[in-house]
């Protein structure tokens, strides 16, 4: 209720922003691990229920949400910053 109040968001909405914080830190951070681990270092026990979390969250599968931060990493480093 607390958190309804000071946020106007649900604790499920706040716990989805700070879960995809972190995943998306931990994506740029190391791209290479893999969905089982990423899934431990955020809390989750099992690597299935991380991946439904993700896709309420974004409407992607982890590997989905990977290829997409790694495409627009790179889109990223193409475009110079005074042309965007």
């Amino acid at each position: 209720m607390a958190v309804a109040t000071m946020t106007g968001k649900t604790f499920r909405d706040v716990r989805e922003e700070i879960l995809m914080a972190t995943v998306r830190c931990l994506f740029v951070s190391n791209s290479a691990l893999a969905v089982k681990e990423l899934s431990q270092r955020v809390g989750y026990k099992s690597a299935s229920s991380f991946a439904r979390a993700i896709r309420r969250a974004c409407g992607l599968c982890p590997e989905e949400l990977r290829f997409r931060m790694a495409r627009e990493e790179m889109l990223a480093m193409r475009i110079p910053k005074h042309v965007a």
